[in-house]
């Protein structure tokens, strides 16, 4: 994953004519929680089954960001001049991911169960994104900070009661849990 992101950054670069002339922001993305689904979604079910597994060790180091974060930080890297160069989208309350699991299981009113294989979460999430969930990164938001930008959601408790109250998500959950064990 790593090199993919140095090529697509790489790509970004402004010929040399323009770069006097033209801001550029580059926004790294973490682990994306919102309303509509993506990782979220696919970790719902294992809680509604009432498995609620933790993927790889739970040591690794997962970095979220929910999505009006995401939305915010593009919106202010395009309404404020000043701001250039790599803003990184994750929230600065980095967890690891036994802690995103227990505030998941906590989110739901479920436990966790214990631990998802390595080779389990890349088949959920596909060979390329499986690093994201079981290699874990520090990543800290401090030029998006130092940019200005304040972020909504630090807490990830706060995050996910936000993103499970209602939308898609609260949805497909409804309807997952409606055909699996919901027992704690």
């Amino acid at each position: 994953m790593g090199n993919l992101v140095r090529d697509w950054e790489a790509a970004a670069e402004l010929p040399k004519e323009l770069q006097d002339k033209v801001r550029l922001v580059k926004v790294r993305l973490g682990v994306v929680l919102g309303k509509e689904g993506g990782a979220l979604q696919a970790m719902l079910p294992s809680f509604n089954w009432g498995m609620g597994l933790v993927m790889g060790s739970g040591k690794q180091l997962f970095p979220w960001v929910h999505m009006n974060d995401v939305t915010g930080i593009f919106e202010h890297a395009i309404s404020n001049p000043q701001v250039s160069g790599v803003l990184n989208a994750t929230s600065p309350g980095c967890v690891d991911a036994q802690a995103f699991g227990e505030a998941l299981a906590k989110a739901l009113n479920q436990k966790v169960r214990g631990h998802l294989p390595e080779w389990a979460v890349g088949l959920m999430f596909g060979a390329d994104r499986k690093p994201l969930f079981v290699e874990g990164h520090k990543v800290v938001p401090e030029a998006t900070l130092a940019s200005g930008y304040r972020f909504a959601f630090t807490d990830v408790d706060t995050a996910l009661a936000d993103i499970l109250r209602s939308g898609p998500v609260w949805e497909a959950m409804s309807r997952s849990s409606s055909s699996g064990s919901t027992s704690q």
